[in-house]
């Protein structure tokens, strides 16, 4: 699929999953029992807009994705930020915990997420994690309980490492699985909301992302807020925790730190990583 010459394309596909929304748009329905296998998916879209190699709107453990060779890419090179219109070989725009999909496990293996190196990749994975979908629940802050109780997108983040205590959550058994399907390098992300916009949908999101060398996490960026009463506070007047200048970056913290045998091994610094590699200066903060 290459939308790269279409006017008017904003957001591309090769393949999309859809789900169904209830009337008053605050309960999303997944769509079940689709099994996608053995193909070979290839999306290229226009400028800089949104592009997914497969999206799935709601994602339900009944839907099969093993066997495929998955690339997206912008059809120009970006820089900047690109977690606003991703460009990702597996895209999961809402991902529940158990209480709302039930227990399960993730059918995803075999997969082959690729990644260009020339500027127009973005992410392997891109999931946006939910505690529920409901605009009074995210505008207290609290973002989604498992994630936030390993300190997800702090300065003390756990959640993606083995002394973890979220081992077998909806998000962490996708995430683990997904890691299976880079057998070299890659590049993921997940969000979780914390406010809404006027319209009641979730606009300001919290992010850690991940390089991804053999199955294994080596690196993680973290773009997060500092908590106050177990929430998340929103743009405060706090320190960064990574920065160097002093203190005199505030609001939200945003850093990197590198990742050896699943534990953090050091290499803190106050940047935030758009891409896997740490040689792209113009994809940080």
């Amino acid at each position: 699929v290459d939308f790269s010459n279409n006017d008017s394309s904003t957001f591309t596909a090769g393949i999309i999953v859809d789900g169904t929304r209830s009337s008053d748009g605050e309960t999303l329905y997944p769509a079940e029992d689709i099994t996608i296998s053995g193909n070979t998916i290839t999306a290229t879209g226009k400028g800089g807009s949104a592009t997914q190699g497969l999206f799935i709107s709601t994602y339900d453990y009944s839907v099969s994705i093993t066997g495929n060779t998955i690339n997206a890419q912008y059809a120009t090179a970006q820089t900047g930020e690109r977690y606003g219109a991703p460009a990702s070989a597996l895209y999961f725009a809402t991902v529940f915990g158990e209480n709302l999909m039930g227990t399960g496990t993730p059918d995803i293996s075999g997969n082959t997420l690729t990644l260009t190196t020339d500027g127009t990749y973005a992410y392997s994975f891109f999931i946006n994690a939910f505690q529920k979908y409901d605009k009074t629940t995210i505008d207290t802050h609290a973002g989604v309980d498992v994630l936030r109780g390993d300190k997800f997108a702090l300065y003390e983040t756990t959640w993606a490492l083995t002394g973890a205590a979220d081992t077998s959550s909806s998000y962490k058994k996708l995430f683990n699985a997904l890691l299976t399907n880079i057998s070299e390098t890659g590049f993921g992300s997940i969000s979780i909301p914390w406010k809404t916009n006027d319209d009641g949908r979730a606009e300001y999101f919290d992010y850690e992302h991940y390089k991804i060398d053999g199955g294994a996490v080596t690196a993680i960026s973290v773009l997060g807020d500092h908590l106050t009463d177990d929430k998340y506070a929103g743009t405060d007047n706090a320190d960064n925790k990574f920065g160097t200048d002093g203190g005199a970056t505030k609001g939200a913290d945003y850093g990197s730190f590198a990742v050896s045998g699943g534990e953090v091994s050091g290499n803190k610094d106050g940047k935030f990583y758009f891409t896997y590699s740490a040689q792209d200066t113009d994809y940080k903060f």
